[in-house]
């Protein structure tokens, strides 16, 4: 994430794999404070956290979803929708707290159970989702109660807890969800910060912010991720007012440091 203190506003692009992003100073947003419009060159792919492969549609699918655990600076793994975890001496069983306060976009209490589907659908469905090879190795899950679950692996796995940041997916949505669709037959249901509110192929992904979300800070209300493959075009419509931040190519951000007049009117962060 990078926050702009000087604007007052959360710039999410970071999240969504953005290197190099810039950001209005003089027209921060578009409509409103509680809008942010960002510019993305590739539409995501798919945004089901089982099915992403690429970092676009990752970006996208964890503002929607989230996992057990999260990968942090230098790679370190973190706690996310689980609060903390116990490993056995063996390296064989992990056993996992999760957290109690965590809802889903329908307001329906995130529990074991959820976990326990995500993996199974990832089972039934392996020929199809890219993720399904980090689990192969797993050989029980036991639910021991509502915010508690127990993985037992055929041996010791290194990328274990890696393997837990993949999104969580809802036990009483699983039912109709088939990996083998498109994404935009899927009502998208997750416990992340965002929730998806539209998804206008082409064009443009609307999201809007879980007051429900879990981490303690004060988000933009409405993210929407414009879809604009021209570079061209993108910086027309940054300098026009009608987007407040974009990715920039390298080729664009040599063009653009030499732009004195354009570095009045913008800031170009670079994110590491």
């Amino acid at each position: 994430m990078i926050f702009l203190n000087n604007l007052t506003i959360l710039c999410l692009v970071a999240i969504i794999g953005i290197l190099t992003t810039t950001c209005s100073e003089k027209k921060p947003f578009i409509n409103d404070k509680n809008k942010i419009v960002v510019a993305i060159s590739t539409e995501p792919k798919r945004i089901n956290p089982l099915m992403v492969s690429d970092s676009v549609s990752f970006g996208v699918s964890s503002l929607i979803y989230r996992g057990l655990t999260k990968i942090g600076q230098d790679r370190k793994v973190l706690p996310d929708l689980a609060e903390g975890w116990q490993i056995s001496k063996d390296g064989r069983e992990i056993v996992f707290k999760l957290r109690t306060d965590i809802k889903w976009h329908d307001n329906t209490p995130f529990t074991s159970k959820d976990v326990l589907s995500t993996i199974e659908i990832l089972t039934k469905q392996s020929n199809i989702s890219p993720h399904s090879e980090d689990f192969k190795l797993i050989k029980t899950i036991n639910v021991i109660d509502n915010h508690t679950i127990e993985i037992i692996y055929q041996r010791p796995f290194g990328s274990a807890f890696e393997s837990w940041s993949v999104g969580i997916l809802p036990s009483h949505k699983i039912p109709n969800i088939d990996l083998s669709k498109s994404d935009l037959e899927i009502t998208h249901i997750g416990t992340g910060h965002y929730k998806l509110k539209r998804w206008d192929s082409g064009k443009a992904i609307y999201l809007q912010a879980n007051e429900n979300s879990y981490i303690n800070q004060k988000a933009i209300k409405n993210l929407v991720l414009k879809i604009i493959p021209d570079e061209a075009t993108q910086i027309l419509e940054l300098k026009a007012g009608k987007i407040d931040a974009l990715e920039l190519s390298t080729q664009q951000f040599h063009a653009l440091i030499k732009d004195e007049d354009f570095k009045k009117q913008f800031k170009i962060y670079s994110i590491k």
